[in-house]
């Protein structure tokens, strides 16, 4: 069983399986979740959520891995058609909607080459090394003595830019966030200017306030959310030993694509924006294993992209987040999945019809090779700290060590009403 926790007090529960995942062009058979029981307001009006966050090691759980590989075999997987040979993506967002860029970006997306950075090590996995932040000419990261750069964490999932609220241990001689108030009191509007491994980059004041606009705080963070890629391009190298990043500004020119499409060097999906007013509050329980959004993130923006799921596919609309990497869509319980088996049973599929529930076919694991898949989450928890939301898919109910069977999944639509 899995149960997983979010900082807004939104919680799922449900279950390890396997399927065939359609997103554009690819027919994808990987591990995900399928949620039986919700609360909360994250997943309101949406289909699940895929993660295209990143964790490198022998059985990494990461979606990614998957799409770009012919073969998982620790998880008996043999990819039934074409996998996306670059392990590259890009992201890029708009007041209205977003694209999804895989394999690389288009570069007519972009004015100019892209600035590439490495991955700072021992970070959460999509950072980049923030050397200044200027409130205009006013510099917000007065660092102590023994500091002069912080992580920056790429995070299209979180709604805003998100500076650090205390001083981090001796990190900063004063709170980032403090001091970007104090500015803002003083001096009026005025972009932040943020100065990632040597290369400016402008976030204009329409970014940081008003209806689309959003600075946040967290204890600990500097997050390049949401405002961040409303500005510039994203392309996120995988494949790059060390992991690197490719910035660019957005071409004004450039008409974001409207339907899955195949481009020479990309395959294109558009991501549409939702955004709510629901305050996020910090968690009761200090331990809790919660996901990286920052506190006081009031917009709550969400990029949903659609997938399909099964055999024939069921169209899904699903949150795209590049803080977490796993895929997880509503579905009914699976049947009869906690009865005992004996060595080499299988269960068979019953055909089930229902005028509102589609079908699909998954691979509830209930045999020894799901505990491969959590340890890959745990191991995870050393990498990156980003990824907190889906570490807690650790918490499995007790697996029994017998055959994975199969068992007939109906995927429900989720059409929960806000509180």
């Amino acid at each position: 069983m899995v149960n997983v926790s979010f900082l807004d007090h939104t919680v799922f529960q449900g279950y390890d399986g396997q399927d065939i995942i359609q997103m554009g062009t690819y027919n994808i058979e990987s591990r995900l979740c399928f949620i039986t029981e919700s609360s909360g307001h994250s997943l309101d009006h949406v289909d699940g959520i895929i993660g295209f966050g990143y964790v490198d090691f022998k059985r990494s759980p990461a979606f990614l891995e998957t799409l770009t590989r012919p073969e998982r075999p620790e998880w008996h997987i043999t990819q039934p058609g074409p996998i996306m040979k670059s392990k590259k993506f890009s992201f890029m967002a708009s007041d209205n909607g977003g694209e999804l860029q895989l394999g690389g970006h288009d570069p007519a997306a972009v004015t100019g080459p892209l600035f590439y950075t490495d991955v700072i090590k021992n970070t959460p996995s999509y950072s980049v090394s923030v050397v200044s932040l200027k409130y205009g000419p006013h510099e917000l990261l007065k660092f102590g003595p023994q500091n002069n750069t912080i992580g920056g964490l790429l995070d299209s999932g979180t709604s805003c830019m998100t500076l650090p609220s205390t001083d981090m241990d001796g990190t900063f001689e004063i709170a980032p966030s403090a001091l970007y108030h104090k500015y803002r009191n003083e001096f009026g509007p005025a972009p932040l200017i943020i100065n990632i491994d040597g290369m400016d980059f402008e976030i204009p004041f329409s970014q940081q306030h008003g209806a689309i606009g959003c600075v946040g705080s967290s204890p600990k963070d500097l997050i390049l959310g949401d405002p961040f890629f409303r500005e510039y391009l994203v392309e996120f190298d995988i494949g790059a030993k060390p992991m690197r990043f490719g910035i660019g500004a957005q071409n004004p020119a450039y008409k974001m694509a409207k339907k899955n499409t195949e481009h020479p060097l990309v395959t294109k999906l558009p991501a549409s924006r939702h955004q709510s007013s629901k305050k996020l509050v910090p968690p009761t329980d200090p331990n809790a294993i919660v996901d990286n959004i920052p506190v006081i993130d009031k917009e709550n923006v969400q990029y949903m992209i659609d997938i399909g799921v099964g055999t024939p596919p069921q169209q899904m609309k699903i949150i795209f987040d590049t803080g977490s990497y796993m895929v997880a869509v509503f579905s009914k319980d699976p049947v009869d999945h906690l009865q005992s088996t004996y060595a080499g049973e299988q269960t068979p599929l019953q055909p089930i019809q229902t005028e509102d529930e589609a079908e699909v076919s998954a691979r509830i694991v209930t045999g020894d090779d799901q505990p491969d898949f959590a340890d890959g989450l745990f191991n995870s928890l050393a990498v990156t700290a980003s990824l907190l939301a889906l570490a807690a898919v650790l918490v499995l109910a007790a697996v029994r060590a017998s055959p994975a069977r199969r068992h007939r999944i109906k995927v429900a639509k989720n059409n929960s009403t806000p509180a």
